[in-house]
């Protein structure tokens, strides 16, 4: 991870009816994101497999309790479907099949009964991570709420090149804002430069499911002040 290391100088700070349609379009999106069947309030299980034979387990009401195996020998994982199970990928019906991670390209998405499977790769951990579109976080899902748009917290900043993600942490975690900090994405740097728009402030997916895997923020992105701006924080109560 890069540390947030920027030079804040100043923008045209005139406020813009057109800014304000997009960051609310942004917003939008985001709470999208997170409702639909493979969003974050779907998580309901994380697996993580070792060598050899995994069972394959579900939880009672989503599927079958025994689903079937995964092998997991020299970072590969192959899942074999236990007898009388149906199992699809694409729409498919499958018995056997090789997983492939969530990175470098499209994960194999395994559905059995209303649950959903894929392989995760996190550092040198593989796991097997579980969807519920029937789960009580995306259930009870109520919406996500947002600081009011302020043109102060949209900055342009000097950086090194290739930046395009920070996780940072302000005062204000724990409080307004979600205690293990944020992330903001940014465009491409240009001229050694990139607009950091705080608005656009996001909770990581551990606010939502305590099935996820989130970066801390480095030493150097911990903001000894408050942004109140971006997403808040989320209670599911």
């Amino acid at each position: 991870m890069i540390p947030l290391a920027f030079l804040v100088l100043a923008l045209p700070s005139h406020q813009d009816a057109q800014y304000a349609e997009s960051l609310l379009k942004w917003r939008k999106e985001v709470e999208e994101s997170l409702k639909n069947e493979g969003g974050w309030l779907s998580v309901a299980g994380l697996d993580w497999l070792k060598e050899g034979e995994n069972d394959v387990r579900l939880p009672s009401g989503l599927g079958p309790e025994s689903a079937g195996t995964v092998t997991f020998r020299n970072g590969n994982a192959r899942l074999k479907v236990a007898a009388g199970v149906a199992a699809e990928v694409d729409g498919k019906p499958v018995t056997e099949v090789d997983l492939k991670p969530d990175i470098g390209g499209k994960p194999t998405k395994v559905k059995m009964g209303d649950a959903t499977l894929t392989l995760i790769k996190r550092g040198k951990r593989t796991g097997i991570r579980l969807y519920n579109p029937r789960s009580r976080g995306r259930r009870d899902f109520r919406g996500l709420t947002w600081f009011e748009p302020n043109l102060a917290y949209r900055v342009r900043a000097r950086s090194r090149p290739g930046l395009v993600f920070f996780n940072f942490k302000d005062t204000s975690n724990g409080k307004a804002t979600y205690l293990a900090g944020r992330f903001l994405d940014t465009e491409k740097p240009k001229d050694g430069f990139v607009i950091l728009d705080f608005n656009k402030a996001y909770n990581p997916p551990c606010a939502f499911t305590s099935y996820a895997t989130c970066p801390l923020a480095p030493e150097a992105n911990s903001l000894k002040i408050a942004i109140p701006a971006g997403e808040k924080n989320y209670h599911l109560d």
